[in-house]
């Protein structure tokens, strides 16, 4: 990430100050029990992470990038052989003088990371003798005087708390004098010039950013990151010679691109199905669209006896269904967002249900996946039985369903909404991809490459594609794009997976790369999983190289 002073930009770059940080979940110190970071440290051990630590730590500062380490405070207390573990950890790690920041998160709901003045303030500070900045990580400042007090000094991401509107009145009541203002400037401006960043390089306006050079240096950026976690039978690197390679899943004809602290922002991208395409020997399942206006498929129908296109609509008074509904009408799509407004004029502001009904016919055998967002509670049945259900507190994040859907039969789908009053909307996603005679083209290929992925934890979409890999184990490869490694068991359950992460915009070319032996495999995890030790990744050996070109 890149801080300046404008504000938070649409490529992902927050802004406090001109410092290139690296925030990398590499870079995670102390985990604090923290399921979501726990895969992101290296390890528990303090000497060994902490050598870790400072390792990478020196290769971003020989490259003019600022480390700055994230710290997570227990939510609860874990026992003081972990708690030193803890400081220990820290102290060797920020004796090294390499680090120009900690990143603060976690803690109790008596005492925030960030307002833990005795942590923040007596060990970091005092016995680390640590001199750099203390940052409140992602949205963890909850108030300007709680961060004040814990030695915060800036908040992530957008400056919230610590800023000129919030930190006057402050300074005009005494509450905060103006020399802890001037202490925290005084202490970036030391950390700027200490890391060389008082006057950063300028990009050179006139030299593309998209160049060719520019994409073979993302080329082998992603060649290198690409880590062969298992080759049983050897069968990778494919031979184009021998043919009969199926290859399927969900990011064949995409890349993981987003996803926090693991977003990139390609110019440009291939993707896998782009160096696959026409390639002797590969037999690629076709590219899927989605759809919000169900009636564009053609297979959505308000009736049974399918001749009436769309879906029926019924909508209640109240939170629960009524015997009548107050408005019944056939309707194209389930894409609402009605905030403090009604679906209907019969409806009023004391909450409403509504009830949608399909039948879904396809044409041709298919998979599809369906996707459900919005706020509110809903519940989706599939021929009665509830494939999807969220309570009206959660959050808005989609859910997804997948249909392995089989040619000409009938599918009932209902769904049913309750509103959250301002914040009511919804929205219905399907996205079939039509796959013939699945199981017959499995079986008959020599080979099943299956490229799945997505952009955070994995999800019941990526599942699904491994669920068809392990039913072929001897015969299935996987490569997954994705920076979720808290579970890597999957990986075990074929003959051959390869860990692709967020690999940019040259992804699609660097995975054909790997499986068509153009290159042997060179990555290493960098860190440590229950699966898989840090620095652990497979090569190819000469013969398997030999193989793949044909000699």
């Amino acid at each position: 990430m890149e801080f300046a002073l404008e504000g938070v930009h649409t490529n992902g770059k927050s802004t406090l100050y001109p410092s290139p940080l690296a925030l990398a979940p590499e870079l995670t110190l102390f985990d604090g029990g923290d399921a979501l970071l726990r895969a992101t440290t290296f390890g528990d051990n303090p000497l060994h992470a902490s050598r870790c630590a400072v390792a990478f730590a020196e290769g971003l500062t020989a490259g003019g990038i600022m480390p700055v380490g994230r710290s997570c405070a227990p939510s609860s207390a874990r026992g003081d052989a972990a708690e030193e573990a803890r400081r220990e950890m820290l102290r060797r790690t920020l004796s090294s003088e390499l680090f120009g920041g900690v990143l603060l998160r976690g803690g109790t709901q008596e005492c925030r990371a960030v307002e833990d003045s005795l942590f923040n303030e007596g060990f970091l500070r005092g016995e680390c003798r640590f001199d750099g900045l203390l940052l409140g990580d992602l949205w963890q400042t909850r108030s300007t005087r709680g961060a004040l007090r814990g030695g915060v000094d800036i908040d992530l991401p957008r400056g919230e708390w610590l800023n000129a509107e919030r930190l006057r009145p402050l300074l005009d009541s005494g509450a905060v004098s103006q020399s802890e203002i001037d202490r925290r400037v005084r202490r970036m401006l030391v950390v700027r010039q200490r890391f060389g960043l008082m006057h950063p390089a300028q990009a050179d306006a006139t030299i593309p950013a998209n160049r060719p050079a520019s994409r073979e240096v993302a080329l082998e950026a992603a060649r290198r990151s690409l880590v062969l976690l298992r080759n049983e039978g050897g069968l990778l690197p494919l031979s184009a010679s021998r043919g009969g390679v199926l290859v399927l899943g969900n990011r064949l004809y995409a890349n993981t691109e987003s996803g926090g602290d693991a977003s990139v922002y390609p110019y440009d991208r291939t993707t896998l199905a782009d160096m696959l395409a026409g390639r002797e020997g590969f037999e690629l399942l076709p590219a899927s669209r989605r759809r919000i206006d169900l009636t564009l498929t053609g297979e959505f129908f308000a009736d049974e006896e399918a001749t009436l296109p769309g879906i029926r609509a019924r909508y209640f008074r109240g939170r629960t269904p009524g015997v009548k509904p107050a408005v019944e009408r056939i309707e194209r799509y389930v894409d609402y967002a009605w905030g403090p407004d009604m679906p209907v004029e019969q409806c009023d502001t004391t909450g409403f249900t509504a009830l949608w009904n399909t039948f879904y016919r396809p044409a041709e055998e298919s998979v599809v996946r369906f996707g459900l967002a919005g706020r509110g509670g809903w519940q989706l049945l599939l021929d009665g039985e509830e494939v999807l259900r969220r309570d009206a507190a959660a959050d808005d994040a989609e859910q997804i369903f997948m249909l392995h859907a089989e040619a000409g039969r009938t599918y009932c789908l209902e769904l049913r909404y309750t509103s959250v009053g301002e914040e009511s909307d919804i929205q219905l996603s399907c996205t079939p991809t039509p796959v013939g005679d699945l199981d017959a083209r499995m079986r008959r290929a020599r080979r099943l490459l299956f490229c799945v992925g997505n952009d955070g934890d994995l999800d019941a979409e990526s599942r699904f594609w491994l669920e068809l890999a392990a039913r072929y184990p001897q015969k299935s490869i996987v490569v997954m794009q994705s920076c979720d490694v808290s579970d890597l068991a999957w990986s075990g359950r074929v003959a051959a997976s390869v860990l692709a992460w967020h690999a940019g915009q040259e992804a699609g070319r660097a995975i054909a790369g790997l499986l068509t032996g153009e290159f042997a495999p060179t990555g290493r995890m960098p860190l440590a999983t229950p699966q898989y030790p840090f620095a652990y990744g497979l090569g190819y050996d000469a013969k398997q190289m030999k193989r793949a070109a044909g000699r």
